[in-house]
């Protein structure tokens, strides 16, 4: 095994207990901050699900993946919303998704499923009409990205569709933010529009950037 796979599987066994932990406390304020009570959660939810619908230009029969869906606050909705399509929601984090399975929020169209070591996602290669993340890569250490975006351009369709919610406006990767975690997986990484073109080259193209919600910023790219 080489250097370049030996750190990626240290860092995805942080990522994986980081959240693991954070399933087990407070799950809701991990997943949204701005959120104080239980309706809060779910409304808020509902309501991003009902923005990315529109920004992703999603379709009643289309396969949508909800990347790093947590307790299934967005997905659960987006099954909801598009009752004909199939929703599917991964996470590193298996207990994660025990917790939101026991909710029973979610819809018979809704399936779950863990991602597995290296990023692997559990889904036939050119399966999904489309992808999204909220908040969701600023977790994946510097190491992991490659075989996360890799495992994207498998599993979602060449025409197909990905949203990315992790955009700042900085104009450098921090060398802090290439640093190893140690127990948690947040280490307020900043990607510029730049650090994704690099990074999806060849695989994904560019669309568009939205500004929705509260502060809420979706680089939406094309499957080549």
């Amino acid at each position: 095994m080489s250097r370049k796979d030996v750190d990626a599987e240290r860092d995805f066994a942080v990522v994986k207990s980081d959240w693991d932990v954070r399933a087990q406390a407070d799950t809701m304020q991990s997943i949204c901050s701005g959120c104080s009570t239980t309706t809060q959660f779910w409304e808020s939810g509902i309501a991003e699900a009902r923005d990315l619908s529109s920004l992703l230009n999603v379709q009643p029969n289309d396969v949508v993946l909800d990347v790093g869906c947590g307790m299934g606050r967005i997905a659960s909705a987006m099954g909801n919303a598009w009752p004909q399509a199939t929703v599917l929601g991964v996470d590193v984090s298996s207990v994660m998704l025990q917790r939101a399975r026991k909710t029973r929020r979610m819809g018979p169209n809704v399936r779950l499923r863990t991602i597995g070591s290296k990023w692997h996602i559990p889904l036939a290669a050119a399966f999904v009409d489309v992808a999204f993340e909220v908040l969701v890569l600023q977790h994946t250490p510097f190491a992991l990205l490659p075989d996360c975006v890799n495992e994207l351009a498998r599993v979602i369709k060449p025409g197909g569709v990905f949203g990315c919610g992790a955009l700042t406006e900085r104009t450098d990767v921090s060398e802090k933010s290439k640093k190893v975690p140690t127990t948690d997986s947040w280490t307020s990484r900043a990607y510029t529009l730049e650090d994704w073109r690099t990074l999806f080259a060849g695989r994904f193209e560019f669309v568009d950037v939205h500004t929705y919600g509260p502060n809420r910023r979706m680089v939406v790219w094309k499957r080549v």
